[in-house]
């Protein structure tokens, strides 16, 4: 569905690479209420959650049709391949494109680690004596629970929103998937270090940084991805990009992850978490070796 509303919404405004961002920012806003409402209702820890997040969706399902008429660009499937929008596997042939879908299926395996295992983290942190002090903080009675800390991702991903509008036709690919990898490295480096040292402020500022990582990566991603390829082929272009990350790489990364957790003793032993988030920081230096080495610009 994401890809789709993406398609969509680059497909009806004007400037894409400047008011796409803004666009997202409602994203961003709906997903910052979600988390702090979940912890206000002292539901972090229930499966409630899940069925509210059903229903909501099948809300979104019927608003979705609300949205403007667009039709598909180019001509008519003329087989089942295009039908199952495997012609969209032919967009590997252009270098920049090839390069950026691998970076973004390797780049959401370690991702994972942080939708799954950072509540977890901040859950355990703030049980620590040591931490008594922070949890009395003005910061912790507006975002009481691990889903609301989780949401300041969300508060600085809005300046992150503006700073990537305001720059508009002037952003560039590489210096922003670059920079996103290195505070992806920079936030795991956070949070083996509240792992190791048991304080919860490391990790806060560990999750502040998943604002500008996401937006400067999957956002600027988005743009690069609609601007690179031909108006025909941009639903498929967005909808391979979804496969790679989302499905794929997320799925990997659930998996991997998952195991990597269970071998390092996360949460169990004292040196689990900082050998847990340091082998994930080796993985997101790898990606970003690839991508800065692989990516070469050529005019769009």
């Amino acid at each position: 569905m994401i890809p789709l509303i993406s398609t969509i919404t680059l497909a009806n405004i004007s400037d894409p690479q400047r008011n796409f961002p803004l666009y997202n920012l409602c994203g961003t806003l709906g997903w910052l209420s979600a988390g702090v409402l979940v912890s206000w209702l002292s539901l972090d820890a229930s499966t409630r959650v899940g069925e509210i997040a059903a229903a909501v969706r099948l809300g979104l399902g019927g608003i979705c049709f609300l949205l403007p008429m667009t039709r598909p660009r180019g001509q008519r499937a003329k087989n089942w391949k295009e039908v199952l929008g495997f012609k969209a596997f032919t967009l590997m042939r252009d270098r920049s494109l090839k390069v950026y879908y691998i970076s973004a299926f390797l780049f959401a395996i370690p991702l994972a680690a942080h939708y799954m295992y950072a509540p977890k983290l901040l859950s355990e942190l703030a049980a620590l004596s040591q931490n008594e002090v922070a949890m009395q903080s003005l910061l912790v009675r507006v975002l009481p629970g691990p889903s609301a800390q989780m949401a300041l991702g969300q508060v600085s991903e809005i300046g992150a929103m503006l700073l990537l509008s305001w720059l508009g036709a002037r952003a560039k690919v590489k210096p922003f998937i670059v920079t996103a990898m290195i505070l992806a490295l920079i936030r795991y480096g956070f949070y083996a270090g509240a792992g190791y040292s048991g304080m919860i402020y490391l990790m806060w500022i560990g999750v502040a940084l998943h604002g500008p990582i996401f937006t400067f990566f999957t956002v600027t991603g988005k743009i690069f991805v609609n601007r690179r390829v031909s108006e025909s082929m941009r639903g498929q272009a967005q909808a391979l990009l979804s496969l790679m990350s989302n499905a794929a790489g997320q799925t990997s990364g659930a998996l991997s992850c998952g195991l990597l957790f269970q071998m390092t003793g996360a949460g169990r032993v004292w040196i689990g978490w900082t050998l847990f988030w340091s082998i994930l920081s080796l993985l997101i230096v790898l990606c970003l070796a690839y991508f800065a080495f692989g990516y070469r610009r050529k005019p769009d």
